[in-house]
């Protein structure tokens, strides 16, 4: 999937930082165990459990940066937005019922627009994405009705529409 510059300031902002954290703290700490596994291996027997806490610690705190970089931008959206949906789901609501009847793959800023829509509207109880005159239309039923309103705004930055009530309904053009 080819990734464009995202239309929505706040997702280009995103963009800028996942990569910056991932560029420098990430680095940073993936270089601190390191050196503190090598300085442990090297330390007699009474101090090499300090230097084991401390790599024990950078490895915590890289674990919660990835998990920030991946929720800024999912990287599961490189293998598609039904992908992306799927192991997001299954992750947050596995529960709720996803289907996708042979739906169109959106432009990267716009599969990240519905990405991020469905990410306002869990937990939900199903949700359904299929082709709809040019576009992808995407209906949740029982989600979170006080996400309907930054779905919107999600779906509207991307040239697209959305109807909410019991169920949500937003559609988005694709390619093709």
């Amino acid at each position: 999937m080819t990734v464009e510059p995202a239309r929505d300031p706040v997702e280009a902002e995103y963009r800028w930082l996942a990569g910056l954290l991932h560029d420098r703290p990430v680095q940073d700490l993936v270089a601190l165990a390191m050196r503190t596994q090598l300085l442990a291996a090297r330390l007699p027997d009474p101090h090499r459990g300090e230097a084991d806490t401390v790599t024990a610690a950078a490895a915590r705190a890289l674990d919660v940066l990835r998990e920030v970089i991946a929720r800024l931008r999912p990287p599961a959206l490189d293998d598609g937005l039904v992908a992306a949906l799927r192991e997001h789901v299954a992750a947050v609501a596995p529960e709720c019922e996803l289907t996708a009847q042979d739906p169109p793959e959106p432009a990267g800023d716009v599969a990240l627009a519905v990405f991020r829509a469905v990410q306002c509207l869990l937990p939900a109880a199903e949700i359904r994405l299929t082709p709809h005159e040019g576009g992808l239309l995407t209906r949740v039923r029982g989600g979170d009705p006080a996400g309907a309103g930054l779905a919107a705004a999600r779906v509207a930055a991307v040239d697209g529409w959305c109807r909410d009530g019991v169920t949500v309904d937003f559609w988005v053009p694709t390619p093709g």
